[in-house]
């Protein structure tokens, strides 16, 4: 079993600030460990030097990025992000980033003008159809797709691409035959790992499902939505012979205090740990992960609130848990 401490973290971290202040790596672990603790006053007095110090590493300033994206700092995160677009304005994970974050119109005119100035570059054409297909502008999508398979025919991405298209136009049969090809040729491939476990759960291939989770692990052991989706399985698994309760509790503790655990996936994962703990007897517990929950879907304004309170009262109900 794997143990956190973040409140030994913080003490060592605040101690090494009064004799480091302007070391630029502590401030960076310290910020991550408020992030943690939802320090948030702490954490945001140390962003202008982390800032300063960090101007010219691209990768930093985009971690850090949707860090405070995810923590919903937006002004803060989008300064960041103007930075990065000043050390590397044409590349394409700058429209990319923003397509993730919803962004549709700052990432297509962003896109636009790379494409523009650079039609025939095989990262912006790979990235292109992706963001197309994020903004929901499918269309868009199919044309890069076509002018990337016909400049660079041996481009795996193409391939990934093709499957992305088949998903949304719910012929998932072909989808996962492409995602499965894909994920043998390129067991590392983490988007391809978490589309093949979309539709195996979506299909009901809990087997699949878990295997897939696995070999994600294998190569990216902490990251959080392999985690609370391996550990949710687990818990819950509608064919019950499928179902590890503690190995699953595990994954979602993990998850839930992971620092790049998005608000989403925290509170899934707090849901089913007030699950496993239900079923393991402790309700105590239960009822502090039940409470945490419901806390934290209303301060994110999570519009399936409400759909967890139906969820807890049957819990409670079954396994006889008062607040």
């Amino acid at each position: 079993k794997i143990y956190y401490n973040f409140n030994w973290a913080l003490k060592l971290c605040t101690h090494a600030l009064k004799y480091l202040p302007e070391n630029k790596y502590l401030i960076s672990n310290a910020i991550i460990v408020y992030f943690v603790l939802d320090l948030d006053k702490q954490e945001l007095l140390l962003l202008d030097k982390h800032l300063k110090y960090f101007s010219d590493d691209f990768i930093e300033l985009m971690n850090f990025a949707d860090l405070l994206y995810a923590k919903g700092y937006e002004s803060q995160a989008m300064k960041y992000f103007e930075q990065v677009k000043k050390l590397q304005p044409e590349s394409s994970k700058l429209p990319l980033w923003l397509s993730h974050k919803k962004k549709k119109n700052e990432a297509v005119i962003l896109l636009d003008a790379q494409l523009k100035k650079d039609p025939n570059n095989e990262r912006i054409l790979v990235d292109a159809a992706k963001i197309y297909l994020n903004c929901g502008m499918k269309e868009m999508a199919k044309t890069c797709l076509a002018r990337l398979i016909q400049l660079y025919p041996s481009n795996l991405e193409a391939k990934k691409i093709t499957g992305s298209l088949f998903e949304m136009d719910g012929n998932q049969k072909e989808a996962l035959s492409i995602y499965e090809q894909s994920a043998r040729n390129d067991p590392k491939d983490l988007a391809i790992m978490k589309n093949l476990a979309t539709l195996y759960i979506r299909n009901k291939m809990w087997d699949k499902a878990i295997h897939n989770f696995r070999l994600a692990l294998e190569n990216y052991p902490n990251e959080p939505d392999i985690l609370d989706g391996l550990g949710s399985l687990l818990i819950s698994c509608p064919d019950q012979k499928f179902r590890n309760v503690i190995e699953g509790r595990e994954y979602c503790e993990r998850a839930f205090i992971h620092y790049k655990c998005t608000p989403a996936f925290k509170i899934e994962a707090a849901k089913y740990l007030a699950t496993a703990y239900a079923m393991l007897g402790d309700k105590q517990k239960a009822s502090w992960f039940i409470n945490t929950t419901l806390n934290m879907a209303g301060k994110e304004k999570n519009p399936s609130k409400e759909s967890y309170y139906k969820y807890f009262d049957t819990l409670k109900k079954q396994y006889n848990i008062s607040n």
